[in-house]
This record gives C-alpha cells, sequence and structure tokens, in this order.
C-alpha cells in the first residue's frame, strides 16, 4: 500500500540530538533526511524501526545538526518508501543565551511527573527539589515530558534547569506545589473502544497522579503518571467484549480516587468513518482528519484513488499528502484488525489562491513568553513563527481558525524580533511585520473581572503581562491555568462556581509568581434560559453575559464550536440550565432541545467532544406531511411533519421540563402534555395527559351550544408559560383552515390537572393564538397578556380577534385592547395582530405590541382601553414603524435593553431593516435611534428577523444584538438557507459578525423559522431546520 510522508515535529536547533516524528506505521523504518539527503559526511542521519506512531528517533553518533539545515523524514514498509515530509522542519542557531522554562502543567504535593516547555530544542531539562534531583529528561521538540524519581513534597518550591549544546540556563522556580485534592474524581474513560484498539484516551485527570488502568481478564499493569490532565494509554490490543475503566491516586498522599465509568470494547468491525476538515485548497500538502480511532490505519484518497496511509495516535491528526488537485474530492477511511470504515464525506479541495494574506504577529511581546498570537490566518495553513536572533521557526502548528496562540521554543528572548508566515495552498505569504521582544517590568497581581456568576466554569483575568500563566484559585484551592498573549484571558475553571465563593488569581513568568490579586464573590444566580425570550415579559435579554462582548465577537474569534445532530426540524427555542445532576453522569450544563419527530434532547451544553445526548425521549409518534386533515389544500407552512412546535418551558423548582407533542396514531390525533425530568426524561406527574376540553358556544362548529376542541384543526405554535404553579398552552390554526378558535388552556404544574379554559371566539370563529412561537407574556401577579390574529370580534369584548388580551391566572377576561381599524386588519388585507407577541416593558406597567401592519401599540396594562372608533387616542401611543403598512410584518416580537444611555427596543419586521427604538418619557421615540446597515434580500420576503440580546447588565461596551434571519429567499411556505447575525446593540450600524464571513466553519444550514437564538454563559445555540443544534462561542 503506498504510505504518506511521515511529520516532522518541530522546532529543532543545532542543540538537537534526537527527532520526533509522527504518523508512521508501527514496524516501518523511519529514516530522517537533511538538506533531502539521508546521509551527512557519509554516515546516516539517523531513524530506526518504529514502535509508535509518535516517536523519538536518535541521530547518529557523531551527526550534528547546523543552523538552517532543512530535516524531514520518510517511512518504509514492506517494500513501499514514502515521499519525504511534505514540510521540512528547519533548523535554529544555538541561542546565545540559554533562557528559562516554563511549567506547562499544576505541581501537587505527590506528583510524580511534570511538563515543562519553552526549552531549547535538544535540551535536557532537570527538575531538583532542594538539593535532591526528581528526575530529567530531553526536550527533542521543546517539550520535556520528566517522570519523577522521588514524589513532590510539601512546602519547598522546584527548580527546573536546561542545559544545551552544553550550557546551562536560568534555573527557573515553580509556585510552591499545591495539596493534592483529598480525594481525586474519577477520570473519564472516552469512549466507543474497539477491539484491536492500542491506545485509549483518558481524561479529567490531576496532573502528576498516577492513572491505573483496568482490563477484564488483564492484570493491572497498565500504568503512567499524567502530566496533563488528558492523555492517551498507550496499551497492548484490546478484546472485544472486555471492560475498560481507570482510576487515578497520589499514591504517596494516600489520596485514591475512585473508579471511572467502566467502558465495554465493542467489535472491530463498528469502526466509524473519520471525517476530513473542510479548508483544503489546490496545492496543499496537510489534510486534517479528525474522529481516529487510535492504533488504525488511516488512508487518504483523493477523486477515490488513494494517496497514501498513515497511522493514528490520537483522535485527530494533521496528515502530509502529495499536493491537492483543485476541484477534486478528498475522502478518508481507517482500518482496525482488517476491518474497513465507510468513507468520511468528500471534502471539495478549492482552487489555488493568487495569494496568502501576510500574517499578524500581535503585540506586545515579552521576554520569557510561551506563545505567540497570530491573527490574519488563513484557515488550513502551516504558520511558522521566526525568531530573528536564531534564524527559524521557533513556533509551528496548522491552523483551523483565524488566528491562534503558538507554542514557541525557546522561549522569547529580550531584543529578539518576531515575525510569522503561513504556508498553504502551495504558497508562501509576505512576512508579517517585525514585532521587538520588550524586556519585562514590574509584574502586578492581576485582577478578577466581576460580576462573577453562579455555574460558570470560566473566569475572566484582566491586568495580565501577555505570555505570563494565569492560575485560578476558587476558596484557596487551584482550579485553572491559562497562559494567555492578551492583557485579559478567560481561565477554564474544573468545577462550577457557587454563590458566595470567593475567586483569585496570579500571574507566574520568567522567575516571578506574583501575589495574589484581589478576591472576588460570586454574587450572581445561575445563569438558565428556562422559557422562550429568557423571561415571562418575552425581554429577550440575557443581562449575566460577562463571557461575550463586542470586543472578542468577529470573524477571528467568535464562530460555530460544535453542533448537535438531532431527528427533526427544531422549531422551538433551545432552553438552558445551569448544572443538572443528570442521571448516571453527574452535573453538566445542559442545553434542552425538542423536535418535529417528538424527541426531547438534553445535551451537555459546554463539551464539544461530548456528542452524544445526555438523554434523549420520545413522545409519541408525529404525524407526516402532507396530511389532507392539517391545514387546507397545498398547505406548506410545515413541510416534514408535525410532533413538538412549540418552545417547552423548565420548572427548575420542580426538576421538570414541560412539553406538548402532537401525535397521530391511525386516523386519530392528539395533543399531549409532558412533564419529563430534567436528569433522566423520564415521564412524570402521571404524564402525558391528552388535552381536551368543551365550552359552551354558538360559534363555527359547534354542536347544539357546545364547541369541543379538535386537534387536528389547532396548531400548539406558542412558547409554553409557567406562572407560579400554573402552566398555560394556546392554540390556533393550521394555515387558517376552519373551523378553529384561539384556546388558552390553563393546568396545575405540580400534577398536570387542568385549572381552566378560555376561548378566544365562542360566539364566531377564528382568534388563534400563535404569536410566531412567543409565548404568553406575564405580569407579577400572574396576569396573562396575548395577541390574536384575524377572525370574529364583537365591541363588547365577548369575542376578541385581532385583539391584545389580558387573562387572570385561572383565565377570566380582565382586559383586551383593539385597534380602531380591526375590521380593515381583519378582512382581505390578512393584517392582524396574532403575527407576534406582546412585550412587557420592565419596571413599567406599559404593554408593547404590534403585528402585520407593523404598527406599534403601547399601552397600560391597567386600563388597556377596549375599542374605540375612529382613533386609537384612548391608549398611550401606537405609530407605524414603516411607510409600507402591508408589507413589514413583525414575527414573534420586540426585545428589550436597558443601558447607560436608556432603554432600547428592538425589532426586525419583513423587508425592512433591523431598527431600534429609544424608550424614554413613558413613551418610544417614534424615529429609529439606530437601523442596520446590513443589505437586506430582495423584496418580498418572509418572516423577517428573530432576536436576542445580550450584555453585562447596562454596560454599554459589552451589549450584542443577536439575529437570526433568512439568507436570501421567502420561508413563508418553504424551507431555505439561513444566516446569523450579531451586531453591537449600543450602535446598530456596526455588524460585527455574522455566519457567511466564514461559512465552511460557521453556515447556519436551513433557516429555523420563528425561532431566536438562545444565549447563556459564552455559547449561543441556535435551532435549524437542517436536523442540528448549532452552538457558537469564542474560538481557541
Amino acid at each position: 500500500m503506498p504510505l504518506l510522508p511521515p511529520t516532522v515535529v518541530g522546532p529543532l536547533s543545532e542543540c538537537s540530538t534526537s527527532v520526533r516524528v509522527q504518523n508512521q506505521l508501527v514496524g516501518s523504518t523511519v529514516t530522517l533526511l537533511v538538506n533531502g539527503s539521508h546521509t551527512v559526511g557519509g554516515q546516516l542521519v539517523g531513524g530506526g524501526v518504529a514502535t509508535w506512531p509518535d516517536q523519538e528517533f536518535p541521530l547518529t553518533p557523531g551527526v550534528a545538526l547546523h543552523a538552517g539545515d532543512q530535516v524531514a523524514a520518510t517511512q518504509l514498509l514492506g517494500g513501499q518508501v514514502s515521499a519525504a515530509s511534505a514540510q521540512p522542519v528547519a533548523v535554529q542557531k544555538e541561542p546565545a543565551v540559554i533562557g528559562s522554562l516554563h511549567y506547562g502543567g499544576h505541581q501537587y504535593v505527590c506528583g510524580q511527573c511534570l511538563w515543562i516547555d519553552g526549552a531549547v530544542p535538544g535540551a535536557t531539562v532537570t527538575v531538583k527539589q532542594g538539593a535532591t534531583v526528581l528526575g530529567s529528561a530531553t526536550a527533542p521538540d521543546g517539550i520535556a515530558r520528566v517522570q519523577l524519581g522521588a514524589p513532590i513534597a510539601a512546602g519547598e518550591v522546584l527548580m527546573a534547569e536546561q542545559q544545551a549544546c552544553g550550557n546551562p540556563g536560568t534555573p527557573t522556580p515553580s509556585p510552591v506545589p499545591d495539596g493534592p485534592p483529598e480525594q481525586p474524581p474519577p477520570p473519564v474513560v472516552h469512549g466507543p473502544l474497539l477491539a484491536c484498539q492500542t491506545g485509549v484516551p483518558v481524561s479529567g485527570v490531576f496532573e502528576g497522579a498516577q492513572v491505573t488502568l483496568h482490563r477484564t481478564g488483564v492484570p493491572n499493569t497498565t500504568r503512567g503518571c499524567f502530566d496533563l490532565s488528558a492523555l492517551t494509554f498507550r496499551v497492548p490490543p484490546l478484546v472485544e467484549g472486555e471492560q475498560v475503566s481507570a482510576d487515578q491516586a497520589f499514591v504517596n498522599c494516600e489520596a485514591p480516587g475512585g473508579a471511572s465509568a467502566t467502558v465495554v470494547v465493542g467489535p472491530a468491525d463498528q469502526i466509524p468513518a473519520p471525517a476530513v476538515v473542510a479548508a483544503l485548497c489546490a496545492g496543499g500538502t496537510s489534510v486534517r482528519v479528525t474522529g481516529l480511532v487510535v492504533g488504525a490505519l488511516v488512508t487518504v484518497l483523493e477523486n477515490g484513488v488513494v494517496l497514501g496511509t498513515a497511522q493514528a495516535f490520537e483522535p485527530s491528526a494533521d496528515l502530509d499528502v502529495p499536493a491537492l488537485i483543485g476541484g477534486g474530492t478528498v475522502t478518508a477511511r481507517q482500518e482496525l484488525c482488517g476491518y474497513t470504515s465507510p468513507d468520511s464525506a468528500p471534502v471539495v479541495v478549492d482552487p489555488q489562491p493568487a495569494g496568502l494574506p501576510a500574517p499578524v504577529v500581535v503585540p506586545p511581546l515579552f521576554e520569557c513568553a510561551s506563545r505567540v498570537r497570530v491573527i490574519n490566518v488563513q484557515p488550513g495553513a502551516l504558520v511558522l513563527v521566526h525568531s530573528a536572533a536564531l534564524g527559524a521557526p521557533i513556533g509551528l502548528q496548522y491552523v483551523y481558525a483565524g488566528q491562534a496562540d503558538i507554542p514557541v521554543a525557546p522561549l522569547l528572548s529580550a531584543g529578539d524580533q518576531i515575525y510569522a508566515v503561513q504556508l498553504a495552498c502551495g504558497r508562501t505569504s509576505p512576512r508579517s511585520a517585525l514585532v521587538t521582544v520588550q524586556q519585562l517590568g514590574a509584574v502586578e497581581p492581576p485582577t478578577v473581572r466581576t460580576p462573577l456568576t453562579e455555574c460558570t466554569r470560566w473566569v475572566w483575568v484582566d491586568g495580565v503581562v501577555p505570555g505570563a500563566d494565569v492560575d485560578v484559585y476558587v476558596n484557596g484551592r487551584w482550579q485553572g491555568t491559562a497562559t494567555t498573549t492578551t492583557p485579559g484571558v478567560q481561565v477554564g475553571v474544573s468545577g462550577p462556581l457557587r454563590m458566595n465563593d470567593t475567586v483569585s488569581a496570579r500571574q507566574r513568568i520568567r522567575t516571578t509568581v506574583t501575589e495574589f490579586g484581589p478576591a472576588a464573590t460570586v454574587a450572581f444566580g445561575p445563569v438558565s434560559v428556562t422559557t422562550q425570550h429568557n423571561d415571562n415579559r418575552r425581554t429577550g435579554a440575557n443581562l449575566l453575559e460577562v463571557t461575550l462582548r463586542p470586543s472578542n465577537v468577529g470573524p477571528k474569534t467568535f464562530g460555530k464550536v460544535f453542533t448537535r445532530a438531532v431527528d427533526g426540524e427544531i422549531y422551538g427555542q433551545p432552553l438552558y440550565l445551569c448544572q443538572v445532576d443528570v442521571a448516571g453522569v453527574g452535573q453538566r450544563n445542559v442545553v434542552y432541545v425538542a423536535t418535529m419527530h417528538n424527541s426531547v434532547y438534553a445535551f451537555d451544553a459546554d463539551d464539544p467532544n461530548a456528542s452524544a445526548p445526555l438523554w434523549h425521549a420520545r413522545l409519541g409518534p408525529s404525524a407526516p406531511m402532507p396530511d389532507p386533515n392539517i391545514g387546507p389544500g397545498g398547505y406548506a407552512d410545515i413541510s416534514v411533519e408535525v410532533g413538538v412546535i412549540s418552545t417547552p418551558v423548565i420548572s427548575v423548582d420542580r426538576n421538570l421540563i414541560y412539553v406538548v407533542a402532537f401525535t397521530k396514531e391511525g386516523n386519530t390525533y392528539h395533543h399531549t402534555l409532558h412533564a419529563l425530568d430534567l436528569r433522566s426524561g423520564q415521564e412524570s406527574l402521571g404524564g402525558p395527559v391528552r388535552i381536551a376540553a368543551t365550552v359552551p358556544g354558538s360559534g363555527e362548529g359547534s354542536v347544539n351550544g357546545t364547541i369541543t376542541f379538535t386537534s387536528h384543526l389547532q396548531i400548539q405554535r406558542a412558547a409554553l408559560t409557567l406562572v407560579n404553579d400554573r402552566l398555560y398552552v394556546a392554540f390556533a390554526a393550521y394555515g387558517d383552515r376552519e373551523p378553529y378558535h384561539g384556546w388558552v388552556f390553563g393546568f396545575d404544574a405540580d400534577n398536570l390537572q387542568q385549572t381552566g379554559v378560555f376561548i378566544t371566539t365562542p360566539d364566531t370563529g377564528l382568534g388563534g393564538i400563535w404569536q410566531a412561537g412567543q409565548g404568553l407574556a406575564a405580569d407579577g401577579n400572574g396576569d396573562l397578556y396575548f395577541m390574536t390574529g384575524n377572525g370574529g370580534f364583537r365591541p363588547d369584548g365577548s369575542n376578541l380577534s385581532c385583539c391584545i388580551v389580558k387573562l387572570s391566572p385561572d383565565l377570566k377576561l380582565l382586559d383586551w385592547f383593539a385597534p380602531f381599524n380591526q375590521a380593515f386588519l381583519n378582512g382581505n388585507a390578512d393584517l392582524d395582530l396574532g403575527s407576534a407577541g406582546p412585550l412587557l416593558i420592565p419596571n413599567t406597567n406599559l404593554l408593547l405590541g404590534g403585528g402585520k401592519e407593523a404598527k406599534f401599540y403601547l399601552l397600560d396594562t391597567g386600563a388597556m382601553g377596549h375599542f374605540q372608533a375612529g382613533s386609537d387616542s384612548q391608549i398611550v401611543q401606537s405609530f407605524w414603524l414603516t411607510q409600507d403598512h402591508t408589507n413589514n410584518h413583525i414575527h414573534g416580537g420586540p426585545v428589550y435593553w436597558d443601558f447607560q444611555d436608556g432603554p432600547l427596543v428592538y425589532v426586525w419586521p419583513e423587508n425592512v431593516p433591523l431598527r431600534a427604538y429609544r424608550f424614554a418619557g413613558g413613551v418610544l421615540q417614534t424615529a429609529p435611534a439606530f437601523t442596520s446597515t446590513t443589505p437586506e434580500p430582495p423584496p418580498f420576503i418572509m418572516p423577517g428577523g428573530f432576536l436576542s440580546v445580550s450584555a453585562n447588565g447596562s454596560d454599554p461596551d459589552s451589549g450584542l444584538l443577536w439575529a437570526s434571519h433568512v439568507l436570501k429567499d421567502d420561508a413563508n411556505h418553504a424551507v431555505v438557507e439561513g444566516v446569523f447575525r450579531v451586531y453591537l446593540a449600543s450602535d446598530l450600524t456596526k455588524e460585527l459578525w455574522n455566519s457567511k464571513m466564514n461559512a465552511a466553519r460557521d453556515d447556519v444550514g436551513l433557516f429555523a423559522k420563528f425561532v431566536p437564538p438562545t444565549v447563556a454563559n459564552g455559547k449561543v445555540y441556535l435551532a435549524t431546520f437542517s436536523g442540528a443544534l448549532n452552538v457558537y462561542g469564542l474560538l481557541e
């Protein structure tokens, strides 16, 4: 079989005596090359037989590397010889001064190993504690993984020193080691595992702990010290049916931990298809493949022709390949024990660009920094960070985003000049501008950014020297470290923050370890989105968002971070709950999603690798479309099936999520109300309960003075509403197919017993409550507010189509408003109010609503105004948003943010730009405060934009307006492509990001009609009609 070239891992220096090589096949002979030759001065450069796909190979004694040499490798197996490495690594000069080092992991008492980086490539690193030498290791690529002969003792710093080219470096102290956890939590063994697999990924490990891998039928001799929190155990081939688990312990401190969950090894014939990562172009010589099984043979194909084979040692790999051809397609497959996976989905090779942009090295740079931030990167490029003093790259990495923090070795040296180039598509970019490395001045304690919110798993720290390590401690115990290249850094913490936790931070660089900065206290409750548009006032605002800000949401820093596959279209807004105690899993932040296939999913909201649902509940058979009993002839508003079509609602106190499903069994249709346990998805409260009612009335569909609720004629589109102990469910119709009415049902949230029913048109017809998915609004008294569609109206308030309605908690009519031109709106123009739902303006008794006429109505909820012929002068305010009163429908509803310049109301009607109106003096200013400049798709298309706003309170520098919109086609009767946009909430003329700026990474797919995005704890959850939930966030 053809072999792919192995990859030489850099950087390398004149001090190197060995070379790390990756992706070669076990059993192959690896030959090192210098400047294209396998010999130097008549001697072989070096190499050997591969025993693992990631291995260090020695140079032949007497062979030395020289500055500027280009080092590559080949592999030989079964008579096949690969080409040389696609990207040789240039050799650095010997440094004039051997400097300090960087501790890559945390140090615990009783720890037995360390990760130390930033060394001169080829240096030997020795670690001491006091006069005791604990261990030493070489650093072939600047990384030394030191196994300690004695455990770390308490109370005294470690001292690491390198020796390179025979010269000693600057001794580098660690902080005083922390005591180990009293009982380390169990690690995580990542499945699935397959027979013949030769590596087991394990995570959740405390650095320095000893990890034991347990296999049934195999003695527990597979042990190792983890110098990072996640590594892959190299093991003899796994056997089908055996059970694998792991535990961790600080043995010398008698700190044992529990065992992980057991993973059963499956058959090798279940080997999955890998995935080829997009961003391929003609002339490119690298392909990133993910979804790999450790130990599998990985074959890359172009247009169905095998390019070559490598071997996996991690779940993903950057593989050297021959230069790709534009217009072709690249696939990959993997083989284990003679079983071959299906081919991956093909990725098209883009044409070769005319050139590459110069990357940008972000200043300032300081001496002893271990990372350099590079932006303006072509996705898929190999980024090389060069030292002018050393004459070669000190850092190199394939980057599939617009920017990256590139590790460097050795650490930066004062006075050196740093630049970057990028290689992609067979081209080399111009150099970036030179950035001079500055000397360190005084290093001060950093500051934890507030407010801090319960349940978050990260902390922002400011006042940091770019290049420093930032340690975060919670209640006096270490919880996380990050290495930063900017003055502010987000540090992940190992557990969720809790109310009244005390959080502090310090920074470390060179030989300096600062004191802790001022402590901050977790003072805000958890950010959870338990109902549509965030709260019962339907403001659409998350005002506790401290992670996502205008300064970090842009095409280089923000994008799609993962997706979650579901079994149908998502019509309801995703809901988010912090720290759910998931059955059999433990505490997780969870995002809940319901589909039209009558499924409800609970997903890990944070972990990109946790693709499987935490639980998945099926609520009965959906109704396939088209269906002759659903909607009028030719009905196309819903295309595939009808199932869960509204946004559910969560009761945190009850640990329940309430969902309404529509089912068809035979020729029988039902709406059923479910109460699912948030932790397991199990039915609760004796559910499900069928929704049914009969009420007195002589209107459409009545029989002998009685109207019966008929499920197949009533759509449950409006989001569910939970107020105090009552649950409310509202109904409209499928495409105005008669007979139907607007219905509101009330249920006891503790037992699902029906508590009341209200019908909008008992003596006429229609009057549906659909609101384009917006939920009924509710005030502090539990009174309900909603808007109705076209239908029957009587000025005495007995029939309330095209009205804004107020009900008591027991569903008694309290008040209402009908526009003076109600008859016109209700007529052939079809301009009813019911296309949107009301917003209750915070800290007032005012209600704002508007429908298809693109006219806002501002009402006093204590005196809504009823009906007045000739004008609406009896209400607080009314005005048109546009000059076109027929084609600028409002759908869903406006959203609201009160920031320091005064409250704003945002709305995006169809066929016109997004706009914001200022609320002042108890009314709205009728001229928009801001209007977006985003080009609109060709008119006339529906349904406008669906909005959410996020901010850190009223801070104007934190506000973001999030909008889901169609890209260019009408979504009224079709499923079309969508686009996701983000604006500066304090100035809508500034669009910060959209999903088409980097479509290969961020594309939405099919637009989810009427569904706003959900913003929570640094991520944004966007529904689609593509069978997927998209998750957006900050890029690594």
